[in-house]
């Protein structure tokens, strides 16, 4: 799947700010995406897409989906 190069950076930029705030799992952008969240190292039940950052020399995961529909 094709993920339009803005949404990556969102959702990088919004992991960094999760990471800051020691937070695992927290909504994308409520207001735009609604329950959709992003999840650190934790597949969720239902994911859109996936994406890998490499942070301090590791590769993290983060998912972008949510537990419910």
């Amino acid at each position: 799947m094709l993920i339009n190069p803005k949404i990556k950076e969102m959702v990088e930029a919004r992991y960094y700010e999760m990471k800051n705030e020691n937070k695992v799992e927290d909504f994308f952008n409520q207001s735009t995406f609604g329950g959709l969240k992003i999840f650190i190292d934790k597949k969720p039940k239902y994911s859109l897409s996936t994406f890998v950052v490499e942070d301090d020399s590791k590769k993290v995961e983060i998912f972008l989906g949510s537990d419910t529909i």
